[in-house]
């Protein structure tokens, strides 16, 4: 069985940069890495995630947006998540179950009786082995010398 890192956090914090920077990391160390993007890996999800960038000039209900992530995501375990896993690689994913979490929580979906698991509506879903979560911050000029000290 593989391992199944998820990369999770607000808009902007790196999640993408991060994950973009382990798989590389990974795979110049011979480890078989495979990179997902969620929604948007498969076609189903690429096809999601456009509807839901650019909104096609509809309004979609708050609790439609939330079952349409949770539908890609049932599709990207289905078809690229578990059987990755089950060939032994490493998957790692640029957002995933607690993502659409904190967005449904914030567009008071979980508290209107929609509660989504987070990694998909499936009977088995892919639960993550490890959760990254970038940390968003800035540094003043003048501290960046002492926190070089440190690494």
């Amino acid at each position: 069985m593989g391992l199944f890192i998820t990369f999770e956090g607000i808009e902007g914090c790196g999640k993408s940069t991060q994950s973009k920077a382990l798989k590389r990391r990974l795979s110049r160390r011979g480890f078989p890495v495979l990179l997902v993007k969620e929604p948007g890996t498969t076609a189903v999800g690429r096809v999601i995630r456009r509807l839901l960038k650019h909104k096609l000039e509809v309004e979609i209900d708050p609790i439609t947006e939330f079952l349409l992530f949770e539908v890609a995501r049932a599709q990207l375990v289905a078809e690229i998540v578990r059987p990755a896993l089950k060939k032994g690689r490493i998957v790692i994913s640029d957002r995933y179950g607690e993502s659409s979490s904190i967005c449904g929580k914030t567009a008071g979906i979980i508290n209107r009786g929609i509660k989504g698991t987070g990694q998909g509506i499936r009977s088995k879903p892919a639960v993550p082995d490890g959760r990254i979560q970038p940390e968003v911050f800035s540094v003043h000029p003048e501290s960046k010398r002492s926190i070089g000290a440190y690494r």
